[in-house]
């Protein structure tokens, strides 16, 4: 039996019986708490903004409808939105670290050009000025090594379509850089 396939017969007898939800919670909440936890730099506040992320899924589990995704991809949404709005409420920027993005993306970079402190520091408030959705997509690329087809399916789109945004997202940094 497939991943999925296992997650729709969980997602199945938990909508018929929510104590199942638990075996759902178990699967992914280390995945999710990982991730929430990178975007925050705050292990308490993960903590947190994943049992808000469970319950939200928890009491939403009726409305889930199965599109040959894996159910993470609709934990994932939930985590972001959970994070954007955490963000948002707290009028908190979010922080960027410099390790987890991966320079050899802007080709025309070589390495001694990254050791430049003022190309770091271009780079530092180029990347504080993309909006929510953009430091989204960079964090699961770079941070959690997620491929295009995975964040394509969290983001419920193409791997193309997130090529295309991430070649903008490139773009926007390469130009207020310079």
């Amino acid at each position: 039996m497939s991943d999925i396939e296992t997650d729709i017969l969980l997602i199945e007898n938990a909508k018929a019986d929510i104590k199942f939800f638990g075996l759902l919670y178990k699967k992914y909440q280390k995945t999710i708490f990982l991730y929430v936890h990178k975007q925050l730099l705050d292990k308490d506040l993960a903590k947190d903004i994943t049992a808000d992320c469970f319950v939200k899924a928890m009491n939403n589990l009726d409305k889930y409808e199965h599109r040959n995704l894996p159910f993470s991809a609709w934990l994932y949404r939930i985590a972001i939105n959970e994070i954007n709005s955490y963000f948002k409420k707290h009028k908190k920027l979010k922080i960027f670290s410099l390790e987890d993005i991966v320079l050899e993306n802007f080709s025309d970079w070589s390495e001694t050009d990254c050791e430049d402190q003022k190309k770091v520091e271009k780079l530092e408030s180029a990347l504080k000025k993309l909006d929510n959705n953009d430091q989204n997509l960079l964090n699961m690329a770079f941070q959690d090594n997620k491929t295009y087809k995975e964040i394509g399916q969290i983001y419920h789109t193409t791997e193309q379509n997130i090529k295309v945004k991430m070649f903008r997202i490139r773009e926007k940094l390469k130009n207020w850089m310079n």
